[in-house]
C-alpha cells in the first residue's frame, strides 16, 4: 500500500524514536499543515494553501489572522536552514507519481530517489506567477527543494486508500 507523507513522518519518526541513528548530518520531520491534518481536509479553508503561503511579500511581512499565514511564518525558520527539504504531496485525482520541481543538476541528484519517471518544471513561475512553494522557497534560501506527488489519494469515511496509477 502507499503511503501519504503524513504516514512517512510519522513512520520515520517512530524509527528514530526507538533504535535508528543518521550516519550524519541531521534529520528534521515536519507535519505541514497540523490544522488540516487534525480535521482531516486540504487544508482549514478552501481559500487557504499553506504550499503557496511560501511568496516572499507573504513572508517578508507579518503573519496574517489564518492558520496557514502563521505556518508559513514558523515553517520558513526551518525551511530556510534545509540542505535538502522533501514536501510529500498525494495528487486528488488519479495520476502517476511526478516530481513538480527545478531541474538542476543538485535537484537531479536527489530525483534518483524516487519512484517517479516524469519531472514537471516551470522555471520562470509561469503557472504560480512567482515562487509560492516550500520547494522554492528553500532553493531560493540555497537549499535543493523537492516536491513528490505520490499519485492518487482517496477518502473513505475515514480511511485513506492510496494507488498508484500504472
Amino acid at each position: 500500500m502507499k503511503k501519504t507523507g503524513i504516514e512517512v513522518v510519522k513512520e520515520l519518526h517512530a524509527m528514530f524514536q526507538r533504535k535508528e541513528r543518521l550516519c550524519e548530518g541531521s534529520l528534521t520531520l515536519v507535519l505541514g499543515n497540523e490544522e488540516a491534518i487534525r480535521i482531516n481536509k486540504r487544508g482549514t479553508s478552501p481559500e487557504y494553501n499553506l504550499n503557496r503561503m511560501f511568496t516572499e511579500h507573504h513572508l517578508s511581512g507579518p503573519f496574517l489572522d489564518f492558520y496557514e499565514s502563521r505556518r508559513a511564518h514558523e515553517l520558513a525558520s526551518v525551511l530556510q536552514s534545509a540542505d535538502i527539504s522533501i514536501d510529500i504531496h498525494s495528487t486528488s485525482v488519479p495520476g502517476r507519481p511526478f516530481l513538480p520541481c527545478a531541474f538542476t543538476p543538485r535537484h537531479e541528484k536527489v530525483y534518483r530517489w524516487f519512484d517517479a519517471d516524469l519531472i514537471l518544471t516551470d522555471p520562470d513561475f509561469i503557472l504560480g506567477g512567482k515562487r509560492a512553494t516550500t520547494d522554492e522557497y528553500v532553493d531560493s534560501c540555497g537549499g535543493t527543494g523537492i516536491c513528490f506527488e505520490t499519485g492518487f489519494a482517496e477518502i473513505r469515511a475515514g480511511c485513506r486508500q492510496y494507488w498508484k496509477a500504472s
